[in-house]
């Protein structure tokens, strides 16, 4: 079985895999000039009919006229002459092989057009794709190239923008081996025409062995950021005749001559120009925005123009983090697109494998795949699940194997320190590389009995490398002798080798990559033969390439980016068997095996620099370690419940976690300050200090400590700042400062003026001390709640194949999350949305575009959903709207809106709905509210007022049904999930002083479908400690005055 049958539709060049939902249209939004501009956002052929085609006459016919329309195009077409796309119109690409060559294509006179996806080479009539005269276009995630060795006039530009063209986006591209790029504006004869248009964007492209015009302007404005370039042979971007352009985040790499010029000439020779006649033109205008890495490149700016910032919303990624997202993100194949309408993804395999999968056989064994494949036994159990039997297979099931490593039998007297001692290792080193082993040696060699006798004694490279394990790995991918070369090796490979791999049938460069723990950069480098975009495709099954070649055998040094391991963490103060969540960001899941380097990959593509590996084949990232995480000492990164027979979740595993900086980033919290006159205020266990630290290094260093601070030392003869200090325990003797906060800057000013001391903490339990009695009570509670509430007086069943959920906001964050859980377990789902789904739905989804702050658009919805699918028995009301605004910045066109949608909203559908749920006596009313209808912060009345008012509105929807209406089986429920990372928070939840903890938008909806499909009712909190402010009315009056005043940093500064 090829590993490409396993993984369709993922990346074929890179050493991290995708699952599919990280690879839909979603992640991968318009942004930029074909965004935001006058006209409204470019949106194609969004909402009308979608045909696939596979032939050129076919694709010439589907892309004619103006109704919107979505052409698929599958397979490679010669065009006989150019293609001429008409107006609202998607044309994409399916999958990694569709091809258009012959002709260009043409966008003339158009609007809202999307070319995505698409691979368009050697075109000699004229561009590869031509704009002109046209508004709205969005080039994404396409492939261009010819043959840079004919000349500069072989071939014409690859993206031209001309005529008054005007907010077009260019993004995520993979251009290369050509020689005129893209240009923009016409020559001087169309001066008069282009002025004042010609809007360009261009965004996360990646440039690679080009002549020039990366982009080269006329007369317009282009905004280039976060591009990747490396080696142009003249100017990479030209900003010529009056031309305006912002330059910013963009890296330079290999041999460029100029990274930029606003010369008029193309070649430079004397400077500035002001001669208008034949190729030497006026010079144009360049702005720096955000730092650029020039490389070695030269920069040419004759004159600054007046275009200092885009007027539009975007976010940078951070400039070390470019090349790796260029590359990882650039070309076709990055995104997932279905041939047919209504087409369904195929249900993912149990387990994404990485590397090989074998076909289990009569008299298979866990010992005997090891030997055959040079594995870890125990790894071949612990990461298959369906092997119920490591000496009792059964037949035809595909196994996952782990990557190789150099392998030892045990024998039947061995023990940690003889086999280490015969190894020349350590003993924590075997353990490290065997890590069902415990940290004391448990289960070994007991547990050799049920995981099989192979044990691994170097890393998947086969070769150990100490480097690892808390300095600086950047040169790990390197060996260090040259090795005999093989006889099959790739004439092409690096002659300085010291690790050789012969490429088998069925493997890809995810596999080799990632079993060699290798960079693609280093790969292709050392191999010159492969194909950094096609490198899979490159690869010849026999032959054998460079995995490990020497440092000095290279001209320049291809490290992967570093990490340092920091151990293994699991959330100390929840339930032992509860999930861990030392990482609360976005993960890769059900992916084996995965190695450090690909896990970092990913992390660093969403610009969060921390991330952990659990359970072998899930990545987790976040950008710091989460508040009560704390070291596992006892268990290492095996499961808490351990390798046997127990029932376990993959959840409850600790978390291996590293980071991609040297320092550690850790959540904490200001618990106060306190008075610090005569000594210091933290003693007890783990007690340490030293000088000059800042309060960052200080959380780093005393992480596992419950509490630290930045001290002063006020009582020793010369006042010294800044002693951090930490440990298990407070001083007694000190007294908290009344009426101090931390001040506006979090460096504690406000406090040391008052000769005090902030005292932080990293464990949530001290921010409850006084009130540790309540956890009892709401554990009763819990209990209670399901007893009374949950299972309370009701007789009906639920049939999911014939119920039917309508959910509110179902087009984005957790609404969208929720439509695609049901959907996929086959119950019927209504979505109502003002805006369209950001991608496919499945065939038992449904879409309404729906004013649900409209009594007649919802009754209009509904009696359309009732003749096509039926009356919904699930009403999950989540639609809402934030501002982050205090009361005097809030407009009463916004607050109106507000209200109508966060609370009116409810009314309207309960009423179209409830009174079929009534006749059946059966039924589900949610209401989604909020954290904030307990507790009310700065810039959030609006917010707070209508999720209140959901509280008031649930109990009384509650009491009719059972008082009024004598309908006691319908059930209702509300939900109060805490901050959730969804678009609603977008420029909250990245701003500066935002730093509380976030929670996915995929668990929150996941748990919120677990309530509904259990027929559970009442409240439901996410998390489940968010319950503790439901009690906050019943707090003194002066200490709910401090919550509140401790959060009034959230919103400063920004909105929602």
């Amino acid at each position: 079985m090829k590993l490409s049958s396993v993984l369709c539709g993922v990346f074929a060049a890179l050493t991290v895999a995708f699952p599919k939902e990280y690879l839909s249209l979603a992640t991968w939004g318009v942004e930029g000039y074909a965004k935001d501009n006058p006209i409204g956002i470019t949106t194609g052929g969004k909402g009308g009919k979608t045909v696939t085609v596979t032939t050129a006459e076919e694709l010439v016919a589907a892309v004619k006229g103006t109704e919107p329309k979505i052409v698929k195009l599958k397979g490679k077409v010669t065009l006989p002459s150019r293609l001429k796309v008409g107006s609202n119109t998607s044309l994409i690409g399916v999958g990694l092989t569709a091809h258009i060559t012959g002709a260009g294509v043409d966008v003339y006179h158009g609007d809202n057009v999307i070319l995505q996806n698409l691979k368009i080479t050697h075109i000699l009539d004229n561009d590869c794709i031509t704009i002109r005269n046209s508004t709205r276009v969005w080039v994404d995630h396409n492939e261009f190239a010819s043959d840079i060795n004919q000349g500069p006039d072989h071939y014409d530009g690859q993206v031209d923008i001309i005529r008054a063209s005007d907010w077009i986006t260019v993004s995520w591209n993979y251009f290369h081996d050509h020689w005129k790029s893209s240009l923009v504006g016409n020559d001087a004869t169309f001066r008069d025409l282009d002025f004042g248009h010609l809007h360009v964007t261009y965004h996360h492209n990646y440039w690679r062995n080009m002549g020039t015009r990366g982009p080269a302007g006329r007369f317009g404005h282009q905004h280039v950021y976060n591009n990747l370039y490396e080696d142009f042979l003249y100017q990479a971007i030209h900003s010529r005749s009056d031309n305006q352009v912002l330059v910013e985040g963009n890296v330079f790499r290999g041999n460029t001559s100029e990274a930029l010029s606003t010369y008029g000439l193309v070649i430079p020779m004397d400077s500035p120009n002001t001669c208008t006649c034949g190729d030497e033109e006026l010079d144009g205008y360049a702005n720096l925005g955000a730092k650029n890495d020039w490389g070695k490149a030269r920069v040419n700016i004759t004159q600054k123009g007046n275009f200092y910032k885009a007027d539009y919303k975007y976010k940078l990624t951070p400039l070390k983090l470019v090349p790796t997202v260029a590359k990882l993100g650039a070309g076709v194949g990055r995104i997932w697109i279905f041939p047919e309408k209504g087409d369904t993804r195929p249900p993912p395999p149990p387990v994404a494998c990485l590397s090989h999968i074998h076909i289990s056989k009569a008299n298979d064994t866990c010992d005997s795949l090891a030997l055959e494949y040079s594995v870890s036994s125990a790894e071949i159990f612990i990461n298959n699940p369906d092997i119920l039997d490591c000496y009792d297979m059964v037949e035809d099931v595909p196994i996952c194997l782990p990557f190789q490593c150099n392998t030892y039998q045990v024998k039947e007297n061995d023990t940690c320190g003889s086999v280490s001692e015969s190894l020349g290792i350590t003993i924590k080193d075997f353990i490290s590389l065997n890590p069902w082993i415990r940290n004391d040696c448990g289960y070994f060699p007991s547990g050799t009995i049920t995981l099989g006798k192979f044990v691994c004694t170097t890393p998947s490279d086969g070769h150990y490398n100490r480097t690892i394990n808390k300095s600086n790995p950047a040169d790990s991918n390197y060996a260090d002798e040259v090795v005999p070369r093989p006889e099959n090796a790739d004439l092409a490979a690096n002659q300085e080798c010291g690790r050789c791999y012969t490429v088998k049938e069925g493997d890809d460069c995810r596999s080799v990559l990632g079993q060699h723990d290798m960079s693609l950069s280093l790969f292709t480098a050392a191999n010159p033969s492969i194909s950094p975009i096609n490198c899979t495709t490159s690869l010849i099954p026999g032959q054998a390439y460079c995995v490990g070649p020497t440092k000095d055998s290279l001209p320049e040094s291809y490290p992967p980016p570093a990490y340092w391991r920091q151990g293994c963490y699991f959330s100390a103060n929840e339930d032992f068997y509860g999930p861990t969540r030392a990482l609360t960001g976005p993960k890769l899941s059900h992916i084996k095996p995965l190695s450090i380097s690909s896990c970092q990959a990913y992390c660093l593509s969403l610009s969060l620099p921390v991330f952990g590996l659990r359970n072998g084949d899930t990545c987790i990232c976040d950008d710091r370690l989460r508040m009560d995480s704390r070291p596992n000492k006892i268990w290492g990164c095996g499961s808490l419940c351990g390798y046997g027979n127990e029932a376990c979740s993959p959840e409850q595993h600790p978390i291996e976690v590293f980071s991609s900086q040297e320092l550690l980033a850790v959540e904490y919290v200001n618990i106060g300050c306190f008075e610090s006159k005569e000594e210091y205020v933290i003693l007890g266990k783990n007690y340490m200090e030293w000088r000059d630290g800042t309060l960052e290094e200080c959380a780093h260093f005393c992480h596992n400590s419950d509490y630290f601070a930045l001290q002063t030392e006020y009582y020793s003869p010369v006042e010294q700042d800044n002693f951090c200090i930490c440990g298990n325990q407070l001083n007694p003797s000190i007294k908290k400062l009344k009426g101090e906060k931390e001040s506006a800057d979090g460096k504690g000013d406000v406090c040391k003026r008052n000769r005090g001391t902030n005292i932080y903490t990293t464990n949530s339990k001290f921010l409850i001390g006084i009130i540790g009695t309540i956890g009892i009570c709401l554990i009763i509670n819990k209990i209670l709640n399901r007893i009374i509430l949950y299972k309370s007086s009701t007789t009906q069943s639920w049939d999911w194949s014939k119920e039917i959920v309508l959910i509110t906001g179902g087009s984005g964050g957790i609404g969208s999350e929720m439509v695609n859980k049901f959907s996929r377990r086959n119950i019927r789902v209504v979505s109502f949305d003002i805006h369209p789904p950001k991608s496919t739905l499945s065939t038992n989804a449904h879409f309404y575009k729906v004013d649900v702050t409209s009594p007649h658009s919802i009754n209009e919805a509904m009696e359309q959903v009732r003749r096509d699918v039926g009356d919904p028995t699930v009403l999950i009301n989540n639609a809402g709207i934030a501002l982050g605004k205090d009361i005097l910045a809030c407009t009463a066109d916004q607050v109106k809106q507000m209200v109508q949608v966060n609370l009116l909203a409810h009314f309207w559908l309960v009423q179209e709905l409830l009174p079929s749920m009534v006749k059946q006596k059966h039924g589900h009313v949610v209401t989604i509210a909020s954290v904030a209808s307990f507790i009310t912060i700065a810039s959030n009345i609006d917010y707070s007022c209508t999720k209140a008012a959901l509280v008031a509105f649930h109990e009384g929807l509650t009491q009719d049904l059972k008082h009024r209406y004598n309908a006691r089986d319908i059930l209702t429920s509300i939900v109060f999930p805490y901050w959730v990372r969804t678009p609603l928070i977008q420029n909250l939840a990245t701003h500066s002083t935002f730093h509380d903890p976030l929670q996915e938008p995929n668990d929150v909806a996941e748990a919120i479908v677990d309530h509904v499909l259990n027929g559970r009712r009442g409240d439901l909190f996410l998390p489940g400690y968010a319950c503790l402010l439901s009690g906050i009315r019943g707090f003194p009056a002066w200490m709910q005055e401090m919550i509140r005043d401790s959060k009034a940093g959230v919103l400063r500064e920004t909105s929602f």
